[in-house]
């Protein structure tokens, strides 16, 4: 969210996080001198300040729209897909008090991955009954796929070394890559193999650059930043980047024309 609202403001927009806004700002947001405001499940639906704020003056007369993006969350944070684990964020599974909190407000869900059992529960959960539908089909006829079935008895090095050839050779030219991991176990892993392959060909030649980074969770918040503002940059430095899905949503990545997917 910091990454859009850095954006938005850079276009003369203004825009605020209430997740990770100052004192001096959240007095802005109270009186209502943002266009956009932005802010975690958590911080609208648990934070007695901002849910009060909701039913001000200044907003029961002027906020026009709520908007819930990325809102396939919904269903795979929100809610539990085993009875015998709590949900990852069960506060998004109780959006739908947004309704009670700004009633008569128009409300948008945005999402570009749900399958038909997510968009069920998306419309649930947010209480939008007969509610206008656009939507388009997944089928991108600019992206490819391709599938390679992974051998237990073969070494990971088999299945990276193509790519780690290729930052040898072709350094900041290599083609910006992301691999996602589903843990950060997995990210460990792949980052090390790439890591032994590459060795000082991790680094650029010419000015000794860092080609190759991880981040998941608990990625240090300093090493977090350098990684997004290469990524927002079209010749950032960073050509391969291991990673959860940690990194992404709502992320303006730059000329990323190949993602790997390690595992389903």
């Amino acid at each position: 969210m910091d990454d859009q609202v850095e954006h938005l403001t850079s276009l003369g927009v203004s825009a605020v996080n209430i997740s990770s806004c100052m004192e001096e700002d959240c007095d802005g947001v109270e009186a209502g001198e943002y266009s956009i405001v932005y802010g975690t499940p958590e911080a609208w639906i648990l934070n007695p300040r901002w849910r009060n704020m909701l039913n001000s003056k200044v907003y029961s007369t002027r906020l026009c729209a709520l908007a819930v993006d990325e809102a396939h969350v919904i269903r795979q944070w929100g809610i539990s897909q085993d009875n015998k684990k709590a949900a990852f964020r069960e506060t998004y599974s109780k959006l739908y008090e947004l309704r009670s909190l700004a009633p008569n407000v128009p409300v948008i869900a945005l999402t570009a991955t749900a399958t038909h059992l997510t968009k069920e529960c998306i419309l649930s959960i947010l209480c939008m009954d007969d509610c206008f539908k656009i939507e388009e089909s997944p089928n991108k006829l600019n992206v490819s796929y391709a599938v390679e079935c992974m051998h237990k008895d073969t070494e990971l090095e088999f299945y990276f070394t193509w790519l780690a050839d290729e930052l040898k050779s072709k350094e900041k030219q290599c083609e910006r890559t992301i691999i996602y991991c589903q843990t950060i176990k997995q990210c460990s892993i792949i980052y090390a193999t790439l890591k032994e392959i590459l060795g000082n060909y991790m680094f650029a030649r010419e000015d000794k650059n860092v080609l190759m980074e991880m981040l998941h969770f608990c990625t240090p918040e300093d090493n977090k930043k350098c990684i997004l503002e290469s990524f927002q940059n079209e010749n950032g430095t960073i050509r391969i980047l291991v990673a959860t899905i940690a990194f992404g949503m709502g992320v303006d990545c730059k000329a990323v024309h190949r993602v790997i997917h390690y595992g389903p």
